[in-house]
């Protein structure tokens, strides 16, 4: 910003002044020795025509600010992608420790029957070694998840402080809907690096104009106040000049250096448009897997209540009927147990999908 300030003071006219006292002593005539007198020179300089030079130095430090601006909202998204989306993660993380300790629990109280079965019938002991070995995986199961919530925990302490669990619960419902490919194209234009890649090109494209510009004569009025005599006499002479100045051979130099700025420009182009492209294919992708994740957690829930109610009448049919095997039971809890944890990676990997797309498309910032 100071850049493009200086950049725009140099239009406005620029009055520089200088004091001097010199003393000089020679064989010369004595009137013409400098005796030590006090004198100033007040010189001011306004431009009167550049072809638009001093403009294309500014607008391209006002691009070159743009640039920085988008640069910085980029690390701005960056970090508000990475905190919801280590959110989501323990939120999901969470989600799966209370299904393995639900499915724990199931299987420690059907230990505590075979338990007493065994005790009727010793011959079913091998049973109860099943069940325990079942509980055992369960446990295992438990203790990795809850190992994965405090690494996340952790992870996430430097940037949200406090009881992370609970400053996340919930956030998940605002990442339910997938953006449409209409408002993705829309947004696209906004993204940081597509604004930044357009804010280079346009800084390039004017230091290529500005260095044209330079070529041609620069047209400024100067006025003087200046001692006639400095140092000898007190005498002042005023004068208002008109100065062209205009480059006559620099070895190329300033044709190299438009034609270097001319290819920087067309490089960042289409490096705009490749990355543009880029994007649109992705969020436009991300979206569509969200979508597809979301209906499937919906069919997970469907098959959810269908095996639950088959899970009921296999208990129903061991315990009571004597009809299903202790590895049947076993199979429906782990069935019931593998939906379970279907339904949350589909949720949560649709709502992480999602919050990619919603930060790159700067929602998080609104």
């Amino acid at each position: 910003g100071s850049d493009k300030v200086a950049a725009e003071g140099a239009k406005k006219p620029q009055i520089t002044g200088v004091a001097q006292s010199a003393y000089t002593q020679s064989d010369l005539a004595t009137a013409t020795q400098v005796t030590g007198k006090p004198s100033m020179t007040l010189t001011g300089q306004m431009v009167v025509y550049d072809w638009g030079r001093l403009d294309a130095i500014i607008n391209n430090r006002a691009a070159l600010v743009e640039l920085a601006d988008a640069r910085l909202r980029g690390v701005k998204n960056d970090l508000a992608v990475e905190l919801i989306s280590t959110c989501l993660e323990i939120n999901k993380q969470v989600a799966l420790l209370g299904a393995a300790r639900y499915y724990t629990a199931a299987i420690e109280d059907l230990t505590k029957r075979i338990s007493k079965v065994t005790e009727a019938d010793p011959g079913r002991a091998s049973e109860m070694v099943q069940t325990q070995s079942r509980v055992l995986q369960a446990r295992s199961s438990e203790k990795v998840t809850e190992s994965k919530v405090r690494e996340l925990t952790i992870r996430i302490a430097k940037h949200l402080p406090g009881d992370a669990i609970e400053q996340c619960a919930g956030i998940g419902s605002n990442f339910l809907a997938p953006l449409d490919e209409i408002t993705i194209d829309t947004r696209l234009s906004n993204h940081a690096q597509i604004v930044l890649l357009s804010a280079q090109y346009q800084s390039e494209l004017l230091s290529s104009k500005q260095i044209e510009l330079t070529k041609r004569p620069q047209v400024a009025l100067v006025a003087q106040h200046a001692p006639v005599s400095a140092g000898i006499t007190n005498d002042y002479a005023q004068s208002i000049t008109i100065q062209a100045t205009a480059i006559l051979y620099d070895g190329n130099t300033l044709n190299a250096s438009q034609l270097a700025a001319a290819q920087r420009a067309n490089s960042v182009l289409e490096q705009r448009e490749r990355l543009t492209k880029q994007l649109q294919a992705d969020y436009k992708e991300r979206s569509k897997l969200a979508a597809t994740l979301e209906t499937r957690a919906i069919e997970y829930v469907s098959l959810l209540e269908i095996n639950q109610r088959v899970r009921d009448d296999f208990f129903i049919q061991w315990s009571a009927l004597g009809r299903r095997t202790l590895f049947e039971l076993l199979a429906i809890e782990a069935e019931q147990y593998s939906l379970r944890t279907g339904y949350i990676l589909s949720l949560y990997d649709s709502m992480l999908s999602n919050a990619n797309v919603y930060g790159n498309l700067d929602f998080l910032q609104e």
